[in-house]
């Protein structure tokens, strides 16, 4: 029941918080399933002990919610220029192509190498240092 609610959220709102007060620690398995619950329905699971610590974490929510700057497109630009400028031999025109191209970066990625070959600036040797950053760590 709890699943088909967070799901029907999901539908209208873009950050779901679920907020589970509990008396004993010996509901773990319950709280287990809680949690993966959420999990899969993109929601956030905060367990508490008290009233007082779930008017909190509201509290908390509501002002950083408040106060949230909402992201334009400048600040995303800005944000994959410095990833792919990251990546050694890749430059801020390479970024400009990608983003003129493709809908994603992942999208870039997916993309077959014979087929990026096509666009300007973007030869094999740049593929193969993208495709070689993007299966390394972070």
């Amino acid at each position: 029941m709890l699943k088909e609610k967070l799901i029907s959220c999901r539908a209208v709102c873009h950050n779901i918080v679920v907020l589970c007060q509990v008396e004993s620690e010996e509901e773990t398995a319950d709280i287990v399933n809680l949690n993966k619950t959420c999990i899969s329905c993109g929601a956030m699971l905060f367990i508490v002990t008290s009233s007082r610590e779930a008017a909190v974490y509201i509290d908390a929510i509501y002002e950083s919610e408040r106060h949230r700057r909402p992201r334009v497109m400048e600040d995303i630009y800005s944000d994959i220029t410095m990833i792919i400028t990251g990546i050694r031999g890749l430059t801020r025109t390479d970024v400009k192509t990608i983003c003129s191209n493709f809908t994603s970066f992942a999208h870039f990625c997916r993309t077959d190498a014979r087929v990026l070959s096509n666009y300007p600036g973007i030869g094999m040797k740049k593929i193969r240092l993208v495709q070689k950053a993007a299966k390394e760590p972070f």
